[in-house]
């Protein structure tokens, strides 16, 4: 009798370890399932997923019991404008969020989800196959997962961004599904997960997605940030989950919730991963047409602008009297003004520092402009990673990037104060924009300019072809055979191209721009409006949109870039 009562509690105890491991790695990596079972949806803590939604008020209809049909077909190559659920027709029918802060009760970062869902339900569906030829569609996970290695290969590998597109579009679509059977209506409430976090450029992007729901571009009655604390691997290396803690306390006004406790957010990981936004989505536009978030910016930032809407951000009070008590700290006389300086280094992502290479620059190149600074009775600061080599000591300059008064908060009350903002291709130059802070962008890699205004500058690094000797045109640099050069170095290798730094009288010019701008005497001669317009209509045939200006003296060095400058130039004389 002794021995099956052993035996039984042997196996009960066995039971329960095993119980506990799989609900800890379900937790954590619920992929691995969809991908190990392609033949099933398998519903990895459905109903915990269904709570967790509920908890946080996502779930306004019941889901069905049965999975859905996948109604996904091969991606087309040549759908360029895909139309998914959640697209908008204009703004018909569809109330603007308030500027004010959106009147919806947030979500508490302490929610107890063990009273939600004190236990780990497992659910194996089966899912009918969908014959697409001579492959079958696996599940909604495994095949959201297989969309976006595509894409990546898409992007990284061929620069094919016509099939990338197609592949965002299937994925989006595929998306939709996933949250209509777990009885999520995507085109109520807009989630985004951490990815949006992970770098505090990425977390500036925040900015575009509130500005749509308050210029009526979405039906999205919630919008619903998750971003869970502690430590995650991302791109290259190991960071933080959300990169910057007090830049996020300013998004939890303008976002109905900020879901951060660690238990809801390790339930909703399924979810968010497999049906909220992440950075490669498109985005749905009024005419019906979607665009990536980095294109649409430019087209949300200049509507925003036509209505002489006020920046989402403002620092507090309380920050404002923080941040003056330690620029006392760092020497600043009371009263003084500064810009803040940055020069992007590999230090941040060092583990893919070539891959990303072309996107630096040298800090040796913008002497000139901060001199320039300096002799107008200006301070600088530069800003950036702590990995950064310190720069040689000059009067009215301070290395606050490598010195001890870094911190986040510090960081956002610089970035969100400063006269402007001199940087490059960095994350960091998309933050002070969020405040209304102008920028002025130099060795910029990309034509891809999501949210800056009509005030601020820009001017890009050249391309050169080895083969051919020469400088590629800016119509052969907006080109969809180069565009990938703001994501790849190795491809530019591939192609015999590479880029070539601005000068350093030229990122001075552009300074002085920038004070004759925000001191009233930006007028342009006729020779520059005219140049301006054939750099503008150059971008525009590319899809680029365009809310500020290229540098008028680097466009003038560099006319002969232009289709057709000289012709416009004896016009304009």
């Amino acid at each position: 009798m002794a021995i099956p009562v052993a035996l039984t509690l042997f196996f009960a105890l066995s039971a329960a370890v095993a119980l506990k491991a799989a609900r800890s790695l379900l937790r954590e990596r619920p992929e691995y399932f969809a991908v190990s079972l392609p033949r099933f949806g398998l519903a990895v803590g459905r109903r915990l997923v269904k709570k967790a939604l509920g908890r946080v008020g996502l779930l306004p209809v019941r889901a069905p019991e049965v999975l859905p049909e996948l109604t996904v077909a091969p991606p087309d190559v040549g759908a360029v404008t895909p139309e998914p659920a959640s697209v908008t027709e204009g703004a018909a029918g569809t109330e603007p969020l308030p500027d004010a802060e959106i009147p919806i009760e947030s979500t508490a970062a302490s929610a107890d989800l063990g009273a939600v869902a004190p236990e780990l339900v497992l659910v194996v569906e089966p899912t009918p196959d969908t014959e697409t030829g001579a492959e079958t569609v696996p599940g909604f996970r495994a095949q959201i997962e297989a969309l976006d290695q595509l894409y990546c290969t898409h992007m990284n590998d061929t620069a094919d961004h016509t099939a990338a597109r197609a592949v965002i579009a299937s994925r989006c679509d595929v998306q939709h599904q996933y949250a209509r059977h777990l009885g999520f209506d995507p085109s109520e409430v807009l989630l985004l997960n951490e990815e949006w976090l992970v770098n505090i450029g990425h977390m500036a992007l925040l900015d575009l997605w509130v500005k749509m729901a308050r210029l009526g571009w979405g039906q999205w009655k919630h919008l619903v940030l998750v971003a869970p604390s502690g430590r995650a691997t991302s791109g290259w290396t190991s960071c933080r989950r959300t990169a910057n803690e007090a830049y996020l306390d300013y998004w939890r006004g303008p976002f109905t919730a900020v879901v951060t406790d660690p238990d809801l957010c390790e339930a909703l990981y399924p979810f968010t991963h497999n049906a909220g936004h992440t950075i490669n989505t498109l985005v749905p536009l009024p005419d019906g047409s979607c665009e990536s978030i980095f294109y649409a910016g430019s087209k949300v930032q200049e509507a925003w602008e036509r209505e002489n809407r006020a920046p989402l951000l403002k620092l507090t009070e309380a920050d404002a009297a923080r941040g003056r008590d330690r620029l006392r700290e760092m020497g600043l006389p009371d009263g003084a003004w500064y810009v803040c300086v940055q020069a992007r280094t590999p230090g941040y992502h060092e583990a893919g520092a070539y891959h990303q290479s072309h996107r630096d620059a040298d800090i040796d190149s913008y002497w000139g402009a901060i001199e320039e600074i300096t002799d107008r009775g200006g301070w600088v600061i530069r800003v950036g990673d702590a990995s950064m080599e310190p720069i040689s000591p000059r009067p009215q300059v301070i290395d606050y990037a490598v010195g001890p008064h870094k911190s986040d908060w510090m960081d956002v009350f610089l970035l969100g104060s400063c006269r402007f903002y001199l940087g490059g291709t960095s994350g960091l130059s998309h933050v002070p924009p969020t405040f209304g802070v102008p920028v002025a962008l130099v060795n910029w890699i990309s034509f891809v300019l999501p949210f800056y205004s009509a005030r601020d500058r820009f001017i890009p690094k050249l391309i050169w072809s080895e083969r051919e000797n020469r400088l590629l045109t800016f119509p052969e640099q907006c080109g969809s055979a180069v565009r990938t050069a703001s994501y790849a170095r190795p491809y530019l290798d591939q192609l015999g191209l590479r880029v070539v730094a601005n000068t350093p009288d030229e990122i001075q010019d552009l300074v002085g721009e920038m004070f004759d701008v925000l001191e009233g005497r930006g007028g342009h001669s006729t020779e520059d409006e005219h140049l301006q317009s054939a750099f503008d209509a150059v971008a525009a045939a590319e899809g680029f949109g365009r809310t500020m200006q290229i540098g008028g003296a680097f466009l003038r060095t560099h006319q002969a870039l232009l289709p057709g400058a000289e012709l416009l130039v004896r016009r304009a004389g």
